[in-house]
């Protein structure tokens, strides 16, 4: 479980803190907005897995200004669940360290790819190793535009 973020001057001197459990990645955007992955205890039940144990560690993502300042967070159980890939969490029910998710990296979408529809500006590229998939959320509409399996030979 990650401590937290930090912005210093080119000094050393704090310039900010932020002190959520951010757990290995974060990105910065374009306009300086930093999306990150943060981890969090969640002891109420996600709906779809009601016999998932609890508690469990629920990654979330968070949008911090400039200064440090959480603007938002996402949970991506949530957004899973309200998505067309909310059947992906039923392989999560046993997951023996409680951390069922364990998004391990985080990429800003830096422009649109004709070529690629659901991969646009401004999107959120996640890699998801417990699902062995790769998601792509949109932070403005918190929600999950599509998931990729990680196998080459899967469909």
């Amino acid at each position: 479980m990650g401590v937290g973020l930090l912005k210093l001057d080119k000094d050393s001197n704090l310039l900010w803190k932020y002190t959520n459990y951010v757990n290995n990645d974060f990105e910065l955007g374009p306009d300086g907005q930093i999306y990150a992955i943060v981890h969090n205890i969640r002891y109420d039940r996600v709906d779809s897995l009601n016999d998932m144990p609890i508690p469990f560690l629920e990654d979330n993502i968070v949008l911090l200004d400039r200064d440090g300042q959480e603007q938002k967070k996402i949970s991506l159980f949530n957004a899973f669940e309200t998505s067309d890939y909310a059947g992906l969490l039923e392989q999560l029910r046993e997951d023996p360290d409680w951390d069922p998710l364990h998004t391990n990296a985080i990429e800003y979408v830096e422009r649109d790819y004709s070529d690629i529809p659901w991969l646009k500006k401004g999107y959120l590229l996640l890699s998801i190793r417990n699902l062995n998939a790769f998601a792509v959320l949109d932070p403005k509409q918190s929600g999950l535009f599509s998931q990729r399996p990680l196998n080459k030979n899967a469909a």
